[in-house]
């Protein structure tokens, strides 16, 4: 079993939003089940050598101005986050058969493209986009292996009640009602898993792949994108657009 661990970075706007939020990205790290367990422990380690007592989030790591809310990261100076960011991608990029997939969406263009669609719709289009390149790397899989199959489930950040819904609704209806425009998602298993991100190992990570990515087309700046590089998946050259990092609408971004 694959698991597909699954945050946002940025937010999916209303349409009169887009200047202040021009990107949305729905980041994910599959984690295959046997290395779960491991995953757990490396985040315990680096939570107790740094004193962390709760989640880590990647807007954790930008320093706020006094009188602030107070995170869990709060009590570390500048240096001391920096450090414990890039240790956490390190872990990532130490496990050669974890794999990254994200979906970045150009919120001018995707209403320039899709007038009657609103925030919630953009945010149900990236999440689709991230699943059907999960099927497909499962296909990858079993085509290299054996020929049995490779299974996999989603995991995902919840939000609020009605969002969650509506996105276990919508993730149900993309496992069972096909047709010739979209993926066949046999390899899924049924049921989307909303985890509260305190609660979810794999979505913290997930968290600092979306934060990674988002900060590479946001603001021009790869240096935690380039440490998870080679886990994102790619074609044989090299190339990770539209195989991990997913474009919406298509074309619109190159990474």
């Amino acid at each position: 079993m694959q698991i597909l661990f699954l945050d946002e970075s940025g937010t999916a706007p209303a349409r009169n939003a887009v200047e202040r939020n021009p990107y949305f990205v729905l980041g994910g790290l599959i984690v295959p089940e046997a290395q779960w367990k491991s995953l757990q422990k490396d985040l315990r380690r680096l939570k107790a050598e740094y004193h962390v007592d709760g989640e880590v989030k990647w807007r954790y790591f930008i320093p706020h101005p006094l009188g602030h809310k107070v995170t869990p990261l709060s009590h570390l100076d500048i240096p001391q986050l920096d450090e414990l960011r890039m240790r956490l991608f390190n872990v990532i990029a130490s496990y050669k058969s974890f794999r990254v997939l994200a979906t970045v969406v150009d919120t001018k263009s995707y209403y320039e493209k899709h007038p009657d669609r609103d925030a919630e719709d953009m945010y149900h289009d990236a999440f689709e986009a991230v699943c059907a390149r999960f099927q497909y790397y499962l296909q990858d899989m079993q085509r290299a292996t054996t020929g049995s199959p490779f299974y996999g489930m989603v995991v995902i950040d919840e939000r609020n009640n009605q969002q969650n819904k509506q996105l276990d609704n919508f993730h149900f209806d993309l496992l069972n009602n096909h047709d010739s425009r979209r993926a066949d998602y046999n390899n899924l298993v049924e049921g989307l898993f909303i985890a509260a991100s305190h609660h979810s190992v794999g979505v913290q990570f997930a968290d600092l792949v979306a934060g990674a990515v988002y900060r590479k087309v946001s603001k021009g700046d790869s240096s935690f994108y380039d440490v998870i590089r080679g886990n994102i998946r790619c074609r044989p050259n090299g190339d990770v657009n539209g195989y991990g990092i997913i474009s919406v609408p298509h074309g619109a971004l190159h990474v």
